[in-house]
């Protein structure tokens, strides 16, 4: 069975409508957290388009622990208590490796950006296209409903929305042992690392449009602050070290600084923008083809003219079988590397958000932005979090060589 076989967006009114108002839900709360934010809806001001973009390999764990041992933490099992090297790709993008039965090599690398509410809500108000897609990923006939709803009947007469999701969310995003659909053994759907989520994607724009200016001593001219200088003042909206959250944070207060509406485009998301299929060669010292990399699950119905489906939010990288190698035997030309592990290929993924943005000075903001004159008490040790992955790395490994 094609993996990919549904890579369109749901087509059910009612879980559009569902997803509507659960994104506007999540802008009215940040909004009430943040008032002064010029985040808003898109509308008719809201004309012009841009796309902040990043790479998937977690970097914070690269820079606290190092690569080789980043890497392993990344593709680190499920143990007994669900915790998972899932837990550490925070990028917005988490993956799953399969290997192959007969050589324990690396034989394929799914890896998603599709966020766990979207899933949840599918769950909700699809549940039969749900669990066919669920099969579809991991190349089965069917899915036991009961590994993707719990003891919960979604067919049921008295079955509802509200309880299929809450089955749903219980089952395969539990923070205990999930699911084996969804924690990478037999497959994985959405993402389910706690600050991948549309909260945190939302919260940290609307805590980053908050219109500050920054002037340095005996400066004449006013400046947006970099990532560095606004990080502390988020309140944990975001995290630095990350490839993500430095680089959105920064971009929305250039936005907010020029006095600039910003709206998410719709459909809100992440998605794979493109892929470094240039970086890799083949046994023979072939460049991979592009067509190795399969993007499906688009925002949206539309397609480019490749056929793909526009704003992809799922890649699958597998050599075709007429081949005779396998993923394992692949070499990133930048590193010299075999690829053994997910984040190898995560590094070369790059990931973007859609905004929707009004003209300069068309937020009406103009005078009223916060100015920063000095930033050295925002400045706090280890503003990474090295010492608390650390923490967490050691939990892990712990956790999975307890009898």
């Amino acid at each position: 069975m094609d993996i990919h076989e549904d890579d369109a967006v749901e087509s059910d009114t009612a879980l559009r409508v569902a997803w509507d108002e659960r994104v506007e839900q999540c802008l009215a709360a940040a909004r009430a957290r943040h008032p002064d934010s010029v985040l808003d809806a898109a509308d008719s001001r809201t004309t012009e388009l841009t796309a902040p973009d990043w790479t998937g390999l977690p970097l914070r764990a690269e820079r606290c622990l190092g690569r080789a041992a980043a890497l392993a933490l990344l593709d680190h099992p499920p143990g007994p208590d669900g915790s998972s090297g899932r837990d550490f790709q925070e990028e917005y993008l988490e993956w799953r490796v399969v290997c192959s039965p007969a050589t324990g090599g690396v034989q394929r690398i799914e890896l998603t950006t599709e966020l766990a509410d979207r899933w949840c809500l599918a769950a909700a108000h699809e549940p039969t296209a749900l669990l066919s897609r669920v099969a579809a990923f991991a190349g089965e006939q069917s899915a036991p409903v009961s590994e993707v709803y719990g003891s919960y009947d979604p067919f049921a007469d008295t079955a509802t929305p509200a309880g299929r999701e809450r089955a749903f969310a219980d089952t395969m995003l539990g923070t205990g042992a999930c699911s084996p659909y969804n924690d990478g053994r037999r497959a994985i759907c959405c993402m389910t690392q706690r600050t991948n989520t549309i909260n945190a994607l939302v919260t940290l724009a609307a805590a980053a449009t908050r219109p500050r200016r920054v002037r340095a001593p005996g400066a004449k001219r006013c400046r947006a602050p970099s990532a560095s200088e606004l990080l502390p003042l988020l309140a944990g909206a975001a995290q630095a070290g990350r490839g993500s959250d430095p680089l959105l944070a920064e971009r929305f207060a250039r936005l907010a600084f020029e006095d600039r509406l910003v709206a998410f485009a719709e459909p809100v998301g992440v998605w794979v923008q493109g892929v470094e299929h240039t970086r890799l060669r083949t046994p023979g010292g072939e460049p991979v083809p592009e067509d190795w990399f399969v993007f499906g699950r688009g925002l949206g119905s539309e397609r480019v003219p490749s056929g793909r489906p526009a704003h992809p939010q799922r890649l699958t990288l597998e050599v075709p079988a007429v081949e005779g190698f396998t993923v394992g035997d692949i070499v990133d030309v930048a590193t010299e590397q075999p690829i053994r592990h997910g984040g190898q290929i995560a590094e070369l993924v790059e990931l973007a958000v859609s905004l929707r943005v009004g003209p300069q000075d068309s937020a009406g903001q103009a005078g009223a932005s916060h100015l920063l004159t000095s930033m050295a008490s925002a400045q706090r040790n280890d503003p990474e979090g090295c010492e608390e992955l650390r923490r967490e790395e050691a939990r892990l490994y712990a956790g999975s060589h307890a009898p």
